[in-house]
């Protein structure tokens, strides 16, 4: 097996009523258009209204992409790349 490196981010908010948050975090990180990505499944079941609402409510923009699958291939990731591209949606990546 190679070796390799994961890192991730480095604060989760894990509570009951969380995500009633996601506007005010991603507004102390600057942030004023995002992308929220989903499958189908959630967004059909409701599950990502109260986060596109938290985030509408702090005046941040957010778009929707809902295509993601499981295991998602090459060209389903680089959809949503386009996508956040075209859209100049901001982002926060942390390496050292």
């Amino acid at each position: 097996m190679s070796g390799f490196i994961f890192e991730t981010v480095s604060r989760i908010v894990c509570e009951c009523g969380a995500v009633g948050q996601l506007g005010a975090l991603a507004r102390a990180l600057a942030m004023h258009r995002v992308m929220v990505v989903s499958d189908r499944g959630l967004v059909q079941a409701g599950l990502t209204n109260a986060a596109m609402a938290s985030l509408e409510a702090t005046g941040v923009e957010a778009m929707l992409f809902a295509d993601v699958c499981a295991d998602p291939p090459e060209d389903s990731v680089m959809a949503a790349v386009a996508l956040a591209v075209s859209a100049v949606v901001h982002y926060r990546w942390e390496f050292q």
